[in-house]
């Protein structure tokens, strides 16, 4: 960057002194953004998305680990909750309202530190992740953490994927100095993904409608060095509970054979982790809310009649946890001559997304 300097010298006439300054700027980008590597999910993240970003500076110099006492205690906010976008093969600062490249500087000296988070809450309207605070004060121990207001969309095919990094995620926890470097960080799921496969024993029925039912569908998130969820609930400790409806597409006038359908056709579910009994204790309280049992139901037909079966999930698994994929086998036996209730059995794998 030019800098122009204007001296005024005493005596008969005034001169203008021009100097280069000697250090550029660099801006701030970050490429690749991974995923924790994981068999069953390999993922990257979304090319679309935006995420936003808080930056702390101190004056200590780079990779000192952050929880030193030269790095996040004697730290200042740099910029907060900062939108990045995709900007050719990096993503730098964008502006959400003109929708445009807003670029952001690394500071000439000390060092950065950062935490973020995605989507970015100027998107989807800003109804899904909303108040977005980052807390920064020591309490036993140096954890900055942020806290997320979140209500996910109940069309399934709408839900939003929350993902979050701490600190500890740049740099391996360490305080970043001027480069001209895109950064890496690793994203991390913050809910659950639950997806169903279903079997018939005899192939002669149709699945006309699936439903997770008394699921939690708003919360806040809490990241740093315990991260985990509190249900958003009202004044009698209700929470807030949705069905989500999976679609189920008529080939024609058939509706698809059990066999042949599953979660893979609809999208999975992504939902706030949460007990499968619906009840958490409320924080200082010592009370607790109550949401519901977490049940699927889902109707079949063998073209003649149809059954509506409900399975309790907490007889399968205790709760859902963030980060986690749950891949349920709903296996249905009956007897194909007394269209009766069906038994169901369930099989469950859990991977790390």
């Amino acid at each position: 960057m030019l800098w122009t300097v204007i001296a005024f010298l005493c005596g008969v006439s005034c001169s203008k002194v021009e100097r280069v300054f000697p250090e550029a700027l660099n801006e701030i980008t970050f490429e690749p953004i991974d995923m924790p590597e994981s068999k069953a999910d390999d993922e990257t993240y979304p090319e679309g998305e935006i995420f936003g970003m808080y930056a702390y500076y101190s004056a200590c110099p780079g990779d000192v680990v952050f929880d030193a006492a030269e790095a996040w205690p004697m730290s200042s906010l740099y910029f907060e909750d900062a939108a990045f976008a995709r900007n050719g093969a990096i993503w730098a600062g964008y502006d959400p309202q003109s929708g445009e490249h807003k670029p952001y500087y690394w500071p000439f000296e000390g060092s950065l530190m950062f935490v973020g988070y995605s989507p970015h809450s100027s998107q989807y309207g800003g109804q899904v992740v909303k108040n977005v605070t980052l807390t920064s004060e020591n309490h036993n121990g140096v954890n900055p953490y942020l806290e997320i207001t979140f209500v996910q969309n109940e069309i399934v095919k709408e839900m939003v994927d929350l993902m979050w990094f701490d600190v500890k995620d740049v740099n391996s926890g360490k305080t970043l100095a001027r480069t001209e470097t895109a950064v890496n960080m690793i994203f991390k799921h913050a809910l659950s993904k639950v997806s169903l496969e279903f079997n018939d024993s005899h192939g002669i029925y149709r699945i006309k409608d699936v439903c997770m039912k008394n699921c939690i569908n708003s919360a806040i998130f809490y990241s740093g060095k315990t991260a985990g969820w509190m249900p958003l609930a009202d004044g009698e400790g209700r929470c807030d509970l949705k069905n989500y409806i999976l679609p189920v597409t008529k080939a024609g006038e058939e509706w698809p054979l059990m066999s042949e359908w599953n979660t893979s056709d609809a999208l999975p579910l992504l939902i706030i982790p949460q007990y499968m009994d619906g009840v958490y204790p409320t924080l200082g309280s010592g009370t607790l809310d109550t949401g519901g049992d977490v049940i699927l139901e889902f109707t079949i037909t063998d073209g003649f009649g149809e059954q509506t079966v409900e399975v309790l999930m907490k007889d399968h698994t205790d709760r859902w946890e963030s980060g986690k994929h749950y891949k349920y086998t709903v296996t249905v036996n009956a007897d194909p001559i007394d269209f009766g209730t069906p038994s169901v059995t369930i099989t469950t794998q859990t991977v790390s997304m």
